[in-house]
């Protein structure tokens, strides 16, 4: 599976609008983060939501070199590392 490449960066407003960063123009939308129409959840929160979206593309990058990393192979049996392992066979689609 293959996502739009980073980098992602947000857009500022309501609904805060995550697009990629490739310098052409019109950027590709990653997805758009707002409250729904409920007003229950803060701009905060969703601007913090919007940032987490946007470093997803380095955040996945960082975690793939770390667990391929051959310093680490001794804790592969940790939860910690079953964890992240787990998180990115999500993005790849697995359950």
């Amino acid at each position: 599976m293959s996502h739009t490449p980073g980098p992602w960066i947000v857009s500022p407003g309501l609904p805060y609008r995550i697009v990629s960063d490739n310098g052409y123009k019109p950027e590709t939308v990653i997805a758009d983060t707002w409250d729904g129409g409920t007003r229950f959840v803060s701009k905060p929160t969703i601007e913090a939501n919007a940032r987490l979206i946007a470093a997803s593309p380095e955040l996945l990058a960082a975690l793939t070199v770390l667990l391929n990393h051959p310093a680490l192979e001794r804790y592969q049996t940790d939860q910690a590392y079953q964890d992240a392992v787990e998180a990115l066979a999500r993005t790849e689609g697995h359950p």
